[in-house]
């Protein structure tokens, strides 16, 4: 009886000490808050020839020529093809981080970060370490904007393992620092058959008509993570 006894207050003071020792329980980063903005905010678009609005006809086609009125946004477009995170161009025009220090300090309410396609060969971790030092170039330089994760668009109904990492990357960071994001092939923005309507076969980018999906498309979620203000 008393082996037994013993035995048994053995086992409960090592499932004690188990317990005790046990990792806490994982908290999940809160989910993150509604974009806030002041009426008419300054917002700088960051991105690359989506933004820049390649393949469109004349360049102002693209979507970011047609945000800014119905969002109510006085808009600064910095766009430039082959850029990204990572990639600083065909011409070294600069990187996501470099070029944030270009506009104005504390000059924006919001900061929207679109693309990522451009970064597509380098490995996953590399592109992580991108997104996170343009993100925290932004909380030093305009330390009171708020900041909107836009993921590659594509005109096709499908994309490549590669873009789908940039996606992941970008999906994870978001979720992981609570920063708002709009992805646009989670979404399925282009579906099967758009391409036809849809392309600038020569650019192989959005023509007029695909530009203005995602414009409508933007709008619709940009007010959808927005705060919603009564009527003036």
């Amino acid at each position: 009886m008393l082996l037994a006894l013993l035995v048994t207050l053995a086992g409960w003071t090592t499932a004690g000490r188990e317990a005790a020792w046990a990792a806490p329980p994982v908290v999940p980063p809160p989910a993150p808050a509604l974009l806030d903005l002041p009426v008419q905010p300054q917002v700088l678009l960051m991105g690359d020839s989506y933004t820049e609005g390649w393949g469109a006809t004349p360049l102002s086609g693209g979507f970011a020529f047609q945000i800014a009125g119905p969002l109510g946004w006085r808009l600064t477009r910095d766009g430039i093809g082959s850029t990204g995170y990572l990639n600083p161009g065909l011409k070294q025009q600069g990187t996501y981080p470099q070029r944030l220090w270009r506009h104005p300090a504390d000059g924006y309410d919001l900061v929207v970060l679109q693309g990522g396609s451009n970064d597509e060969k380098a490995p996953e971790a590399d592109i992580a370490k991108a997104v996170d030092l343009t993100v925290r170039t932004v909380h030093r330089r305009y330390p009171r904007a708020q900041i909107l994760l836009m993921g590659p668009v594509t005109p096709y109904a499908t994309i490549g393992a590669n873009r789908v990492k940039v996606n992941r990357v970008l999906t994870a960071y978001a979720t992981a620092h609570s920063l708002q994001l709009i992805n646009p092939w989670a979404e399925q923005w282009f579906v099967a058959g758009d391409a036809a309507t849809m392309v600038n076969p020569e650019k192989g980018h959005p023509n007029n008509l695909g530009y203005a999906r995602i414009a409508t498309l933007f709008v619709r979620d940009v007010q959808a993570l927005s705060v919603v203000r009564p009527p003036r």
